[in-house]
């Protein structure tokens, strides 16, 4: 938990620093307010995973309160990031309504997840260069997330990321 809260401040650290837009890019300096977000988020549930047990307690709520919070924060930074993105001459981002409009017009809609040849599909109606995908699990005493960077042509592999962080039962 400490671990998740710490990377997140570092992100929110050094997203504002005077000069870091500058070095990086708007795209990259919002991205790094984004990841800073999931971190923050992850270290909001995983909060409230450790007060589960006293419910109804004031660490309890605080907890609950708290993860709320980080959940709007998450929120607030990736339309922030959204917007970056979209505003770039280098970059269309799908929205969610885009997406499944996508996946209704190639006859993929209702579907519970979205696969590599889906997101290929998609990606070529879209004329996407790049595709996102990724997944979360809770395996026994730990949280998993996974994200993997695709060409949008031939699905080659280009990054993955993995991260696993104990839960309160461990």
């Amino acid at each position: 938990m400490a671990l998740s809260f710490a990377i997140g401040s570092l992100c929110f650290l050094v997203g504002p620093f005077p000069g870091y837009a500058g070095l990086v890019g708007a795209e990259a300096d919002a991205i790094t307010f984004f990841v800073g977000s999931i971190f923050f988020t992850a270290g909001g549930a995983l909060q409230t995973s450790l007060a589960w047990h006293e419910r109804g307690s004031a660490a309890w709520w605080t907890a609950v309160i708290q993860s709320a919070g980080t959940l709007c924060f998450n929120v607030s930074t990736f339309l922030a990031l959204h917007t970056s993105l979209s505003d770039s001459d280098r970059v269309t981002v799908l929205s969610r309504g885009q997406l499944y409009l996508l996946l209704d017009r190639t006859g993929r809609a209702g579907a519970k997840t979205v696969g590599l040849d889906d997101a290929l599909d998609v990606a070529r109606h879209s004329q996407a260069d790049t595709i996102v995908l990724g997944s979360f699990a809770s395996l026994g005493g730990k949280v998993r997330v996974d994200v993997r960077l695709h060409d949008g042509n031939d699905g080659r592999l280009l990054a993955s990321e993995s991260l696993v962080v104990p839960t309160a039962a461990s």
